[in-house]
């Protein structure tokens, strides 16, 4: 399990934390988007959010959603480094879950 704490630059609305799936077809990964775990109509620089993520698997379990102040829908992935342990979030357009 890790701690991360999440302090936007900018305030954002309509923030997702939610379930990373995946389905395979073929050779092809796709991540998924599932349940939402935790949501906030919105998000300020002076209010960081602490969550904690359970690392279990190489593949992400875990992201982030929110839409920024150009009105644009900004999905990530929460990933662990396999080299050295840094968390960080990857931009990734999800798929619905099937």
């Amino acid at each position: 399990m890790a701690e991360i704490v999440l302090l936007p630059t900018r305030s954002v609305t309509d923030f997702h934390y939610f379930i990373v799936g995946f389905r395979e077809d073929s050779e092809l990964l796709t991540l998924t988007r599932e349940d939402d775990l935790y949501t906030a109509d919105a998000l300020s620089p002076g209010r960081p959010l602490l969550l904690a993520i359970p690392f279990v698997e190489t593949i992400p379990n875990r992201g982030v959603s929110y839409v920024d102040a150009d009105g644009a829908l900004r999905q990530y992935a929460i990933v662990e480094s396999g080299k050295d342990g840094t968390i960080f979030l990857m931009e990734e357009a999800f798929d619905s879950a099937a």
